[in-house]
């Protein structure tokens, strides 16, 4: 699975930041309309729609569904 970083998210951003855009649109070569996954840092998963290319290193995208505690274990662990 490809995981794009943006903890912006938190905040409402609609973008990628600038290493994960030229992740997204050159080496990956996503193009608009595709989907993506990303991750907030926070333990959101969100599935995105790209919506605009704009230049070599802006990728803007559209959240179409949220997982929460994503990568959180179901249980915890304790050692002795």
């Amino acid at each position: 699975m490809q995981l794009f970083f943006e903890p912006a998210l938190l905040q409402g951003s609609t973008q990628l930041n600038e290493v994960e855009a030229h992740h997204c649109i050159h080496v990956l070569r996503k193009k608009t309309g595709d989907e993506i996954k990303l991750i907030d840092g926070a333990g959101g998963l969100y599935t995105a729609k790209i919506t605009h290319i704009k230049g070599r290193k802006r990728c803007e995208f559209e959240i179409t569904a949220k997982q929460e505690n994503f990568g959180k274990p179901a249980h915890e662990l304790h050692l002795a």
